[in-house]
């Protein structure tokens, strides 16, 4: 599978990302179950593929997972906590933040404009003219200090 990630960023999260060398960006899971389950799959399986379609056909805008927690749960689940809570597809189980706790009288809102990335392409790709990755570099031993570069 190929796939190649735009990513779509307000001015605020620019900012950050280019003081940051190397981020690792996590894509929220969750939103995936609760809006994508119909092509993408549900927590009793999927496709990555199915995933991909969605994102770049449905949705088009694929949240980070600082906007919504991982809760393994799919709208159609019945296990654990699941029955008794909502995953049906909403602004707020898009992105959301919240104030404190509910029994401290917090309480959650969905964020319209979120940080995001979008599908510009998918595909498999087969045959024997596929290459695998380059093997990582090589670990420096114990006894070599690490030095630091900047670009």
């Amino acid at each position: 599978m190929v796939v190649r990630v735009s990513l779509t960023l307000s001015s605020l999260y620019v900012g950050a990302l280019l003081s940051l060398c190397r981020a690792d960006i996590n894509m929220a899971i969750q939103y995936i179950l609760n809006c994508g389950s119909e092509v993408a799959g549900s927590c009793h399986g999927g496709s990555a593929s199915g995933t991909y379609e969605f994102v770049k056909h449905g949705a088009n805008a694929w949240p980070y997972d600082t906007c919504m927690n991982y809760a393994a749960c799919s709208k159609e689940s019945k296990e654990g906590f699941c029955a008794d809570a909502d995953f049906s597809c909403s602004a707020i189980n898009t992105c959301r933040t919240c104030s404190t706790f509910t029994a401290m009288g917090g309480k959650c809102v969905e964020i319209d404009h979120y940080p995001n990335a979008s599908i510009a392409e998918y595909g498999s790709v087969a045959g024997k003219d596929v290459r695998a990755p380059p093997p990582p570099p090589p670990q420096p031993s114990p006894s070599q200090s690490p030095s630091l570069k900047l670009h």
